[in-house]
């Protein structure tokens, strides 16, 4: 099967495997997982109420978070570190640029939800010390791995024609990365 770009919905990518110190058993994790998405993609997918803010032109992304190797992941870890928004004030044009809601819901409420759902489950890690750590860290990797760029590189660009198969992402993108992605 062809897909375009434009049809990829979410582009998973294991970053880092660390050997987190976590608080409860039933918290711990194996590593974090950012998971981007083509924003044409999320509004395709999903119409209703969906809008890409024009300073959005890459990657996007839906989030990070600890997971394990079965599958699973921990939530909601620690409810006495409410979302701040003081402590990420100095990240939102990056937030709002490369995490952005596209539903119209505010964007703190978004991160808020991403801060309580994920990122207090991310503080076991060593490089996960603050809300800002974590809001920080999954900007840089999106960054960093430039995917649009790598994929480009393996001679897949956006369009609105199919032309590469979801292998073709695959086998692109690990290559680049060296870490299993998904489609």
């Amino acid at each position: 099967m062809r897909i375009s770009v434009a049809c990829v919905a979410v582009l998973v990518l294991t970053l880092a495997v660390v050997t987190p110190t976590t608080v409860r058993a039933d918290n711990s994790w194996d590593y974090l997982m950012l998971v981007a998405r083509w924003p044409g993609t999320v509004c395709m997918d999903h119409p209703s109420g969906c809008s890409i803010p024009s300073n959005v032109t890459t990657f996007n992304i839906h989030g990070m978070w600890p997971q394990r190797n079965d599958g699973s992941y921990p939530a909601d870890c620690d409810p006495s570190y409410p979302f701040r928004p003081s402590e990420i004030l100095n990240l939102q044009p990056e937030l709002t640029e490369y995490w952005t809601s596209f539903y119209g819901d505010s964007q703190w409420d978004f991160w808020a939800h991403e801060w309580t759902k994920h990122g207090t489950c991310a503080l076991s890690s060593p490089s996960i010390t603050s809300e800002n750590s974590f809001f920080s860290s999954a900007v840089q990797s999106l960054i960093s791995m430039n995917a649009l760029g790598n994929l480009a590189s393996a001679g897949i660009t956006p369009s609105s024609t199919p032309s590469s198969t979801a292998v073709d992402f695959v086998n692109a993108l690990q290559q680049t990365f060296g870490h299993k992605v998904q489609v």
